[in-house]
C-alpha cells in the first residue's frame, strides 16, 4: 500500500491515506510519534509486515498514554488499571501497558493496598472484612491484603460508633432511623456482633446527655 497523504490529526495521531483522492474509506489513524520514529513519508509503500508492526507500536503507544491518564488522577491497582486499559485496547497492549508502569514504579499493588486500606478504614469507615472484600474487587491478593490490614490498628467497635454519632446525634432516634444506620454498618461489613455493642454504647451516650 502506497501513502498518498499524511494528515495530522487530534490528541497525538495522524491519518495515512492510501487514495489520492484522500478517501475517508482508505485511511488508517496511527500515532504521530511512531511515524516520526520509523521515518514514515508520503510516497511510502508499506507492506504487510511493516502495517502490521506500525499498528502495534501505535496501540501500545496509545496503551500507555491511556495508562499515564489514569494515574494523573489517582493510584490504582494493576487488575484496575489494565480492566480500563481493556476499554479502549485488548489484552495484550494493555498488559504491556501496566508492565511498563509498574517498571516505571507507578503502579505498586503493595503501596496502592496500603493506601486504599487506609482510606477504607480511616476515612469510610469500613470494617476489616469490608475493606478486604473492596481490596479483592481491586485483584488485591490475599496474603498481600492479610499482610496490609494486620498492620492496621483498629477498633471495629469504635469504627461502627463513630459511623452511628455522625448518623444519629443530631437525628431523632427512633426505629426508622436505627434501621437506616443499621443497612449502612451492613453494608460496611459489620457484623452483627459489633453492631449491636456498638449501639449499646451509643444509647448510654445519649442517657447521659
Amino acid at each position: 500500500m502506497i501513502i498518498k497523504g499524511i494528515k495530522k490529526g487530534k490528541r497525538g495521531d495522524s491519518f495515512l491515506f492510501f487514495d489520492k483522492n484522500f478517501n475517508d474509506k482508505n485511511f488508517m489513524s496511527l500515532k504521530t510519534e511512531i511515524l516520526l520514529k520509523n521515518g514514515i513519508k508520503i510516497g511510502e509503500c508499506l507492506d504487510e509486515d511493516k502495517l502490521e508492526r506500525l499498528i502495534a507500536e501505535s496501540e501500545i503507544h496509545r496503551a500507555k498514554e491511556k495508562a499515564l491518564n489514569l494515574l494523573s488522577y489517582r493510584s490504582r491497582s494493576k487488575k484496575e488499571l489494565k480492566k480500563r486499559i481493556e476499554q479502549e485496547s485488548n489484552e495484550a497492549y494493555a498488559d504491556i501497558a501496566v508492565k511498563k508502569m509498574e517498571d516505571l514504579g507507578l503502579v505498586n499493588d503493595k503501596a496502592f493496598a496500603v493506601e486504599y486500606a487506609s482510606e477504607l478504614l480511616f476515612k469510610r469507615k469500613f470494617s476489616l472484612s469490608g475493606a478486604k472484600y473492596k481490596l479483592r474487587e481491586k485483584g488485591i491478593e490475599d496474603e498481600l491484603i492479610e499482610e496490609v490490614l494486620a498492620g492496621m490498628n483498629i477498633d471495629e467497635e469504635q469504627q461502627a460508633l463513630d459511623v452511628i454519632n455522625k448518623k444519629l446525634l443530631k437525628k431523632v432516634v427512633d426505629e426508622k432511623n436505627k434501621k437506616r444506620v443499621i443497612n449502612v454498618l451492613n453494608r460496611l461489613g459489620y457484623s452483627w456482633g459489633v453492631i449491636k455493642r456498638a449501639f449499646l454504647v451509643f444509647e448510654n451516650q445519649m442517657k447521659e446527655m
